[in-house]
């Protein structure tokens, strides 16, 4: 045998190796893992050649962990919207409520100017009753004394 010979036989002999310990790696690494891949497509095509175990109680139990997982999910989505509806409702009513609240200070406060305009209003009504009133009397005693001088002058 030549050296070329050799080294073939021994290279095939280390690949061979190799991939006989990759193996025995995996068969190793897939029962210890077992229940977390066996949903995996790949791992449930590996299992019709191996036959580890009957691929159509499988196949339900993944199932059935899908359709629960896709059941999460939406409940998980719906009682999120859910909340932020809610979220958004409690914000809206809170501010609802604080512009309730402005609207029935300013009206309150207008009101309350309102009220006081009128009082001051009233209160000049009577200063210019009362003013009307003097002037009128003056007016008139003006016109009685023009009304005597008339007198005085004609006689």
């Amino acid at each position: 045998m030549n050296d070329y010979t050799l080294r073939n036989i021994i290279l095939i002999i280390y690949f061979i190796t190799i991939i006989y310990f990759y193996s025995i790696y995996t068969l190793i690494y897939i029962d210890k893992t077992w229940k977390d891949i066996k949903c995996s497509p790949l791992v449930m095509l590996a299992n019709n050649i191996v036959n580890n175990e009957n691929n159509t109680t499988i196949l339900q139990k993944c199932l059935g962990n899908v359709q629960q997982d896709v059941y999460n999910d939406l409940t998980n989505t719906y009682n999120n919207k859910m909340d932020s509806i809610d979220n958004e409702v409690d914000t809206i009513y809170q501010d609802n409520q604080r512009f309730k609240k402005n609207v029935e200070n300013k009206y309150l406060m207008e009101f309350e100017n309102i009220n006081e305009n009128v009082k001051y209003m009233v209160n000049d009504k009577n200063i210019m009753n009362k003013n009307i009133d003097n002037t009128s009397k003056k007016i008139n005693e003006t016109i009685n004394k023009l009304n005597e001088l008339n007198k005085k002058i004609n006689k």
